[in-house]
């Protein structure tokens, strides 16, 4: 099939724990299977709702992992999305999901950090 497997939403889940978490991610060793087994830390400046979908994508349960159309239409990123089908195109849909969750990551973090920022100065 052309869209996500659960192996690969995990893979993406550890990619967005580890952008939100600011720290590279072992691949073995004490971190890692906290990570594998759902016992990662919380991500500090990072939306309950992102945390939450990153949380369910890092979810030790394959098969309780959210699919590559339930990503595309998970409410953070639909805004974000074309309205178009996934079927037929998942592996596209699946990487532009990736593309999208990466930059509201990313717009959370910048938010987080001037919201610290700012408090620091103060």
């Amino acid at each position: 099939g052309g869209g996500l497997y659960s192996a690969d939403v995990f893979s993406l889940g550890a990619c967005l724990y580890e952008l939100g978490s600011h720290e590279r991610l072992a691949g073995h060793g004490d971190g890692y299977a906290r990570l594998r087994n759902g016992l990662a830390s919380p991500l500090p400046g990072v939306s309950s709702e992102m945390a939450h979908l990153i949380t369910a994508m890092l979810h030790p349960q394959p098969s309780n992992r959210p699919t590559a159309e339930q990503l595309v239409r998970h409410p953070l990123l639909s805004p974000h999305l074309s309205p178009e089908p996934v079927r037929g195109v998942a592996g596209v849909a699946a990487v532009e999901a990736m593309e999208k969750m990466i930059l509201v990551l990313k717009e959370e973090l910048a938010l987080a950090t001037s919201k610290l920022t700012q408090s620091e100065r103060r």
